[in-house]
């Protein structure tokens, strides 16, 4: 929770930004989020150093298939 404020400080502060509270959840990295419409998620291997990999949203991954049906 210390975090969530801290942050919270930060982007209003200094970005002039506010978090919503309907749409602000902690999660862990490994689990993914989605971010401005794409999902980051860390991945880690037992014989690899931790990679994030970021990845379009599903929402926009969807959305982007209807253009490319539609396309003539």
């Amino acid at each position: 929770m210390r975090l969530k404020n801290e942050f919270k400080t930060f982007l209003e502060e200094e970005l002039k930004l506010e978090l919503s509270k309907e749409k602000t959840h902690i999660t862990h990295v490994n689990e993914g989020f989605d971010f401005l419409g794409f999902h980051v998620q860390r991945y880690a291997s037992a014989h690899d150093r931790p990679k994030v990999l970021v990845t379009p949203a599903q929402e926009n991954q969807k959305k982007l298939k209807l253009k490319f049906k539609s396309y003539p």
